[in-house]
């Protein structure tokens, strides 16, 4: 079975629950809601990450090293002494748009021109 390494808020109800670990150090959180059993290497992390966040010094004696991990410092980086400044690329002005050409008559716009013209011809307007 596995052993009571500790307690972490659960990712479900957000109570209280137990990280347990078996024979082969995989960790498992024991809650009223159920248990999460993560096999997946990421899921082991953040349960890790989790337990590391809210018992420091119990996450550490169990996972390596007995270290607690201290916060994130802040680092200012310096300014660079020399910045270049902006270039911006010349505007290349746009061409006028050509005039487009005329539609040519559809087929049956061009059949009753035609029927039209014949029709004038023989004078029968």
């Amino acid at each position: 079975m596995a052993e009571h390494v500790g307690e972490v808020g659960c990712p479900e109800c957000g109570e209280s629950c137990a990280v347990k670990a078996d024979k082969r150090k995989f960790i498992y959180l024991d809650c009223a809601c159920g248990i999460f059993k993560y096999q997946s290497k990421s899921g082991q992390e953040k349960i890790k990450a989790r337990w590391r966040k809210e018992q420091p010094e119990k996450a550490g004696e169990f996972l390596g090293g007995g270290e607690v991990i201290p916060e994130k410092i802040a680092i200012e980086e310096p300014e660079p002494e020399h910045v270049k400044p902006e270039v911006k690329a010349p505007v290349i002005p746009k061409k006028p748009a050509l005039e487009k050409a005329p539609k040519k008559a559809s087929y049956f716009e061009r059949s009753r021109q035609r029927r039209e013209l014949r029709r004038v011809a023989k004078g029968a307007v």
